[in-house]
């Protein structure tokens, strides 16, 4: 039976002064070509539920023009993970049998990203983007931009079964929602200023958090 080896890595940011102390730092996803060590898939909470529009919602107008905004009534569902949203850093290092190798890395990494809005909104009326997009991001507690960095003197630890080259890589994990918000029906019958929950789109928020992949070349 082959016997497999285990080969930690240490990835060690380290500050300048000797007198500071590493710390460890948890990242807010890894992924091990897809699957972790006991065999389950990362991905089994990441799958986005399915939208549920009720039915008492959809019309279907004489002729439909547009929509008047309704404020107050913003809301973001089905939140997924969007694990390599930006790249922040990366390296590979191969690994003979038998070896404890220790990296080391001294210098700062980071990459500062814009949100990604996806949403339109169907027809005419008065409908102003700016003050739903401001209002989404009241809902959901986002920036418009945000920072992900791997600071120095932070330690990152991986374990493999088995010697050869691995790529290690640190990204930027986004957040991903379905957005709606509150609006009026214009229409040419008797919908006309009836209220509905309009379907804008998809958006994408960037945010400080850290997706670890570890890959086999």
């Amino acid at each position: 039976m082959k016997r497999l080896v285990s080969i930690m890595v240490v990835l060690a940011f380290c500050l300048s002064a000797p007198s500071v102390m590493a710390y460890e730092r948890i990242p807010d996803s890894v992924s091990y070509n897809g699957i972790l060590p006991d065999g389950t898939s990362i991905y089994e909470n990441d799958l986005p539920e399915k939208i549920n529009v009720p039915q008492n919602q959809e019309v279907s107008p004489l002729v439909f023009i547009g929509y008047n905004y309704v404020p107050g009534y913003e809301e973001l569902k089905n939140r997924t993970y969007v694990h390599e949203y930006a790249y922040i850093w990366g390296t590979s290092v191969n690994f003979d049998e038998g070896a404890s190798p220790y990296y080391k890395v001294s210098t700062r990494k980071w990459t500062t990203e814009e949100n990604e809005w996806n949403i339109r909104v169907q027809g005419s009326g008065d409908f102003d983007i700016k003050a739903v997009k401001a209002s989404l991001l009241l809902e959901g507690d986002y920036h418009n931009t945000e920072t992900a960095s791997i600071e120095v003197n932070e330690e990152w630890y991986c374990e493999f079964d088995s010697p050869g080259l691995y790529e290690l890589t640190w990204y930027m994990r986004g957040h991903k929602y379905d957005a709606y918000c509150g609006g009026e029906y214009i229409t040419t019958d008797m919908n006309d200023g009836r209220f509905t929950k309009v379907y804008l789109g998809t958006v994408t928020f960037a945010t400080k958090e850290i997706h670890f992949d570890i890959s086999k070349i």
